[in-house]
Parts: structure tokens; sequence; C-alpha cells
């Protein structure tokens, strides 16, 4: 209770939200406000381990549609996330930096701000007191519009800056995270400087800066601006600022799983396994097969999967497991910097009865390393 009071306490001294005084409270009946039902949740986050979520899809009855209901998703604003990661692998210097709280710095027309209504507790320590009402004056992080109205308001902030980072900025920003990097430390010092002066002329703050530059390391660690973790989450991803090295977030599956194995649980296990490059596609790929033999069986989600079936799981995750811990050079070529060298792409499929797949090198001299893969399991 008392944690998630200071957060909405934080809130409102931040001016994200606002408190709505009391004759200007109605309920249901005008169609003029709609209250927001929320919950906490704990992330493993260093930057926001404690989150409100605040949920936009609820309808306060039958007869009335919930905001999500009523809002334009928008069109698709944000990059791709493998060409941001294959970018960022070019550089010798490699740089991730987040916004801080990126939704809560786009405002809300004072007109729509009825509609994101919420209550809480005037005393947080008393369950029995009376409840105070708050509205956002931002765009709240559950809304359905709310990445398009985002994407939609930093593009158009970087298309009015006249600068050289700008369209880098614009191409390997993901949500609220920009990936880039250069190939000189005197690069990514310009870029730490110039792209934190860039957003914050549209009062945005690049927080959590990460870099293998050493140079950079120590000019945001000064400035108490830097990421507090030596292996920094990238986009899903853990890269290790000493070794710059690329590898996958550790969560531990269990093959056995104490309420048994089921449909629902080989879905849910398998799909921990965040691997946009398809580094480990040998191996996720017999658990896409395997699910597709779930449905060809017609096992429901909860029913107890057969012996063979437990088998084949155990087989997969203790391949998962292992395949896990392999790490890539976040740098295609991080020894060898001759420019003169021709560089070569190199494309191999294959396909059976049961999957097809895809993978790519570059090649640099006599040095090749992987690019990306992908598979696929057949259909019947």
């Amino acid at each position: 209770m008392r944690t998630y009071d200071q957060i909405i306490k934080e809130q409102e001294k931040r001016g994200f939200i606002e408190r709505v005084a009391i004759d200007q409270t109605p309920f249901l009946g005008n169609g003029q406000a709609h209250y927001l039902p929320h919950h906490h949740i704990k992330k493993e986050s260093s930057t926001t381990p404690n989150r409100i979520v605040y949920d936009c899809s609820c309808r306060m009855s039958s007869d009335y549609p919930s905001p999500n209901d009523c809002l334009e998703v928008g069109r698709p604003l944000i990059n791709d996330l493998c060409s941001i990661i294959l970018r960022f692998r070019i550089h010798k210097y490699g740089v991730s930096t987040d916004l801080e709280k990126a939704f809560l710095h786009v405002q809300l027309h004072h007109d729509d701000r009825d509609f994101t209504r919420f209550l809480w507790l005037s005393n947080p320590e008393d369950p029995e007191s009376e409840f105070d009402t708050y509205r956002f004056k931002v765009v709240p992080f559950g809304a359905t519009s709310s990445p398009f109205m985002l994407n939609a308001t930093l593009r158009l902030h970087l298309k009015n800056q006249d600068f050289e980072i700008t369209e880098d900025i614009g191409k390997n920003l993901y949500v609220g995270s920009i990936i880039s990097g250069g190939a000189a430390e005197e690069n990514v010092m310009q870029y730490f400087r110039k792209a934190r002066a860039i957003m914050s002329e549209a009062k945005f703050n690049l927080r959590s800066w990460a870099s293998n530059s050493p140079q950079l390391q120590a000019a945001v660690q000064e400035e108490k601006n830097a990421d507090s973790n030596k292996i920094v989450n990238m986009l899903g991803l853990s890269w290790d600022l000493s070794t710059d090295r690329i590898s996958f977030s550790p969560k531990p599956i269990d093959s056995t799983l104490d309420s048994g194995v089921t449909k629902r649980k080989v879905l849910q296990c398998s799909s921990r396994i965040f691997d946009p490059l398809g580094i480990l596609s040998p191996v996720t790929i017999h658990a896409k097969l395997l699910m597709q033999e779930l449905w060809e069986k017609n096992i429901d989600w909860d029913e107890p999967l057969e012996a063979t079936m437990k088998d084949k799981w155990s087989s997969i995750v203790d391949s998962l497991q292992k395949a896990s811990q392999v790490t890539i050079s976040r740098q295609y070529f991080p020894l060898d910097n001759d420019s003169d060298k021709v560089q070569e792409l190199h494309t191999f499929a294959d396909a059976s009865l049961k999957a097809y797949g895809a993978v790519v090198y570059i090649q640099y001299g006599s040095h090749t390393t992987f690019l990306i893969a992908k598979t696929r399991g057949c259909t019947t």
C-alpha cells in the first residue's frame, strides 16, 4: 500500500496526473467520464521495479464500451527489432539508452482527460477511507493508441530537428529505447551529447546510458546517468559491457513442472526464449514441431501429456537450457578493421517434410560470422 501510494503521489508531483474535485465527479449515466481499474506489478528492472497498470480495456458496465473499444490504434510506426540489432552489431562502440517514462511525456488534451479517471484511497493506511479521484494529464500506457501517439510524437519532433544524428535516432528507436553506436569513441561521445540535447527539447530525458566505450562509461557515471548493471538488458537480450558479447536473458525452464506437463505449459515455457536473430533455431524448431504435433492430436490445453510426449519435451528443455548459454560477439568483426576487404553475404537454405529454414553469414576477408536465421514448421 505504501509503495503504491508513493507511486501515485510521485505521478501527481511530476504533473502526470491531477486530482478531480468532488463536485466534478460524474459516475455512470452521463457519458462524460470513465474510471480505470488499476493494479500493481513487479518487474525485473533496475529503473522501474514497481509499476501501476491501468486497464483501459475494462468496461464499467455491459452498456458502456471501454476506452480501448473507442480508440483508433493508428498505423504501426515501431521500427523492426531485428534490423536495429543487426545495425547495432556493425559499430565498434555500441550505445544504448532509454527514454524515461516515455509515454508519460505525451500530453493528453484537456477535453479527453475525464475518460482516464481512477480512484485511490485518501488514506492508504485505512482501507475504509474515502476515495480521491484522479485523472491523467498525459497518455496512459494501457491505452491501445498509446504506442502510435508516442511514436508519432517522437517522429514529428525528430523531423523538426536539423541535426545529422536525428535520422539515426529515428531508425534505431524501439518504443522507449535507442540502440546505436559509432566507429570511434569521439563519435559515441558526440552522439551522447547531441541525442540528449535533441530529446530534451521535447522534455524527454535519456537515461540508463550504457556503452563498451570507456570514455562514454566514465562520462555517464560522472553524471550519474549510467545503467547500474554490468550486463545490460538490450531489447530483450543481455549485453555484457566488459566482454562486448550478447547472450540470452536467463529464464529457467522446468521440464517436469509441478502442475504437470500440458500443451499450455509447453507453449508458455517454449515462448520464454526470446531469440530475434534465430541463434537457437536448431533447437527452438523442435519446440515448434512438438506444439504442431499436439495440435494435430487434438490434445486439450490442460490435458496431461502421455509419456512419449513428456520425454520429447524433457529432451527439448535440456537442449534449450544448454543452448541458452551461447554468447556471440556484439561486433561482427571486432579484431579486423581493414576497410579494403570485401564483405559478402552467404545464405543457406534447406527443407524437410517437417520444417524448413535459412541462415545468413557475413564474410569479411578470411573471417565469417553469423548474421541471422529463420525456421518454420511445415503445415500438413
